[in-house]
């Protein structure tokens, strides 16, 4: 029976050494040998990747299963604290998420200190929890220090800098998540980000064209795609988007373009205002 293990060390080492050249040299220890446990973390990894369809809780009781086969296994726990960290901007109240998040982190790294997916999780803990921006910023350097291919470790501190308006520094380390995954939709939809913060519209529309061309239907994307839009003044082409965006009939997007075609963005921002207004009212009387 071949070593799925031993073949990943393999791959992971031809990869090190093929990539060292670029400044990158990903991580080459083996986070698990028990294989059902590896099995469960790839489900849980892939669950996690389907966060904007709901997919947190499965990742939680994949990385759970990943934990039940192997009770040492520091990559689980800290997978559990990420999809935490995220439950708290989909739908979990901060006050249930971030304990949780914090307590798997500290189990991560009591059985291993230098495992870096572990200490960016702490970092977003720290920005988003606990404000210390000075200990966010110290877990996010060691992260990216521990294992610079760490494509989530880029993105994580890329957000960090961005809170602090270091927006030069935040384009590099997303630059950095890319060019450790050129494939990786998060990457593509975060650079789209970061163009629209900054007011850079030209450059946010091609990367959402890229993100898209990846998964066409990722939500963030979508809604990225449309605030580039708008923010370059091509509102007919956001209508269209918009109303993708939010699972509408394609009236909305008649409306809106109506709208702009009348007054402006004013026109347009007023429909959508109307537009919400009306849904609210709709979902109101139907919960009577």
């Amino acid at each position: 029976m071949v070593d799925i293990f031993a073949v990943q060390q393999e791959i992971a080492q031809s990869v090190a050494r093929a990539t060292v050249r670029k400044g990158f040299a990903p991580a080459t220890r083996p986070i698990t040998t028990n294989l059902t446990g590896y099995d469960y973390y790839l489900q849980g990894l892939f669950h996690f990747q389907r966060i904007d369809v709901g997919g947190l809780p499965q990742a939680v009781g994949a990385f759970e299963m990943a934990l039940a086969a192997d009770p040492q296994f520091a990559a689980a726990y800290a997978w559990i604290a990420r999809s935490y960290r995220f439950a708290a901007q989909y739908g979990l109240s901060p006050a249930k998420a971030f304990p949780l998040a914090r307590e798997n982190v500290r189990k991560a790294l009591a059985l291993d200190a230098e495992l870096a997916i572990a200490h960016s999780v702490q970092g977003s803990v720290s920005l988003y929890s606990d404000w210390d921006w000075p200990a966010a910023e110290r877990a996010f350097r060691k992260a990216t220090a521990i294992n610079p291919s760490d494509g989530n470790a880029h993105h994580d501190f890329a957000h960090y800098l961005i809170a602090m308006r270091r927006f030069d520094q935040a384009f590099e380390e997303s630059q950095k998540q890319i060019a450790v995954n050129p494939i990786d939709v998060e990457a593509m939809e975060h650079a789209a980000f970061h163009h629209i913060i900054t007011g850079d519209a030209a450059r946010a529309i091609p990367a959402t064209e890229r993100a898209l061309a990846l998964n066409p239907c990722r939500e963030n994307a979508l809604r990225y795609r449309r605030r580039a839009l708008e923010l370059s003044g091509q509102f007919e082409e956001a209508a269209r988007v918009r109303t993708a965006d939010v699972g509408a009939s394609p009236q909305l997007a008649q409306t809106l373009c109506e709208g702009w075609k009348k007054e402006g963005a004013t026109g347009y921002w007023c429909a959508w205002r109307d537009y919400t207004r009306a849904a609210e009212m709709s979902e109101d009387l139907r919960a009577r």
